[in-house]
């Protein structure tokens, strides 16, 4: 097994036919922390799309607006990120909503919204008794 690649790279069809989704995976896990986004030119040429602003935005909108919507949900931006606990709702209606989002740009949204006003972090404490930074709302008698 001496020939075998330590690292793979993987690619993933989009909805997009002329976009594909390139990763780089060490072969035990196959684990891709952040995807690239390639798009193909007239040329058949792969060229990658450099994150866009407005979509962070966009992003951010709706992170807020989900929360609003949810506000018992006990989302963390680490949790939004990694698809991980409570989180997995909001991150399933983004992806359905945005498309593909890598922990990058909902890192970037995270921060836009917080940014922006739109969002902030509390102290909260999971039954568990761990303590978290949750993400809420912000409401309009705050602003």
């Amino acid at each position: 097994m001496a020939g075998r690649a330590r690292w793979i790279a993987q690619t993933t069809p989009h909805s997009n036919p002329d976009t594909i989704i390139l990763s780089v995976v060490k072969n035990s896990y196959h684990r891709a922390i952040d995807p690239v986004i390639l798009q193909l030119n007239s040329n058949g040429v792969p060229l990658q799309i450099a994150p866009n602003k407005t979509a962070s935005r966009e992003a951010a909108d709706f992170i807020a607006k989900w929360l609003q919507d949810h506000p018992d949900s006990g989302v963390t931006e680490g949790g939004l990120r990694r698809r991980k606990g409570r989180a997995k709702d909001l991150h399933a209606a983004l992806t359905e909503k945005q498309g593909l989002i890598t922990a990058r740009e909902i890192a970037a949204a995270v921060k836009d919204a917080l940014n922006r006003g739109l969002i902030r972090r509390v102290p909260g404490i999971w039954s568990d008794g761990r303590k978290r930074q949750l993400l809420i709302p912000v409401t309009e008698c705050e602003t």
